[in-house]
């Protein structure tokens, strides 16, 4: 049923790499630095060591990490198909993503910026748990949280721009559910759980748990 013209294929192939779930927290990052909020008067130094941190931490020693795994044979590819390929990967990355969090509450960050990956470390975290038991949706879930960070953003800065991103989140989700159910990489089931996991923490560390920790 989702496997039909090769062009869907290809199309959904492109759509998961653009997608991929290491792109996430440099996209929040990003449109948070630039967002016309008080975040965005940051100095230019700072929004440079945050971006070049995120980038090393998040995307490229992962990446690193994951082509050394493909090599030695852990892993078949970058598309981790089954949960036993998962362990290593998720690890390493909740790894980084805590080694992150914690360099960028050691400087002068704002709140949100802390809440940001916060909420990532706690989702990476529990994306491990569950895969010992469960394939969940990887991308779904990475794009959950980027749409969970835009709602509870919108709340906490009262500003329209991030309600607009969350609405675009919204059906940009609706294209990668599409695309990773025509992939047959997922169930349905894993796909949703994945969006809304990834929302519901995200926006939850946001919007709750954020203020118990810096406070």
């Amino acid at each position: 049923m989702y496997t039909t013209k090769p062009v869907f294929r290809h199309l959904s192939t492109v759509l998961s790499y653009l997608l991929h779930p290491v792109f996430i927290p440099l996209a929040a990052t990003l449109i948070l630095l630039f967002s016309h909020t008080y975040v965005s008067y940051l100095p230019p130094a700072i929004k440079s060591f945050d971006l070049i941190l995120i980038i090393l931490n998040t995307i490229l020693i992962p990446l690193m990490y994951m082509f050394l795994l493909q090599r030695t044979g852990y892993i078949k590819s970058f598309r981790l198909d089954t949960r036993k390929e998962r362990y290593v990967p998720l690890s390493l990355y909740l790894i980084f993503i805590f080694i992150t969090f914690m360099i960028l509450k050691k400087i002068h960050q704002p709140v949100i910026v802390y809440d940001l990956f916060l909420g990532l470390t706690i989702t990476s975290f529990l994306t491990l748990m569950v895969s010992f038991r469960w394939k969940i949706s990887l991308h779904l879930m990475g794009l959950g949280v980027l749409s969970g960070f835009f709602f509870a953003a919108s709340y906490r800065l009262r500003y329209d721009f991030f309600l607009t991103w969350w609405l675009v989140s919204l059906v940009v989700a609706g294209f990668l559910s599409t695309a990773r159910l025509i992939h047959g990489q997922h169930k349905p089931v894993e796909v949703y759980a994945g969006f809304l996991t990834g929302f519901t923490v995200m926006a939850g560390v946001m919007l709750f748990l954020g203020k118990l920790w810096n406070h």
